[in-house]
């Protein structure tokens, strides 16, 4: 059974009303019809009360669902464009395992090392053995490898 409407809901309250009305009007005064009475006053203020909060909840709540349908529809759009993307990768060609495959290296010389120390000396020149300051000197001896393992 599904549950009843707003609507529904005030015409039996009203017919339930009605009822209790009819119970007062037959009542003899005494402190049960003084109960009777306090407690239908308190139903009266509810009753009005949700006839005007009922409404407005309503509004509310439709409001936040239009939010929500709308915020779903984007996240929908998102998602097909989103499975497109993957299927258009998945399409692509396969990467081979590891990743792209490098470029194989370079052959290296082996007379780099000597060819650059070559090189060094000719360019700054080492310094003639009279010339030469002390200090000087000894760091070109350190650095003459060729005659360091002869000492």
């Amino acid at each position: 059974m599904p549950a009843p409407t707003f609507d529904e809901f005030c015409g039996d309250f009203r017919q339930f009303r009605a009822m209790v009305g009819k119970v007062l009007e037959t009542t003899k005064d005494g402190p049960l019809k003084q109960k009777l009475v306090e407690a239908t006053a308190a139903m009266d203020e509810r009753f009005q009360a949700a006839l005007t909060v009922y409404p407005q909840a309503q509004r509310d709540l439709e409001t936040r669902k239009n939010a929500v349908i709308q915020k779903l529809k984007g996240q929908q759009a998102e998602f097909a464009a989103m499975k497109e993307e993957f299927a258009a990768a998945a399409a692509k060609p396969k990467v081979p395992k590891g990743g792209l495959v490098p470029p194989a290296p370079a052959p290296l010389d082996p007379q780099l090392g000597p060819k650059l120390r070559e090189e060094l000396l000719a360019r700054f020149g080492k310094p003639p053995a009279a010339e030469a300051n002390p200090a000087l000197r000894e760091v070109w001896e350190d650095w003459d490898w060729e005659s360091w393992d002869k000492n």
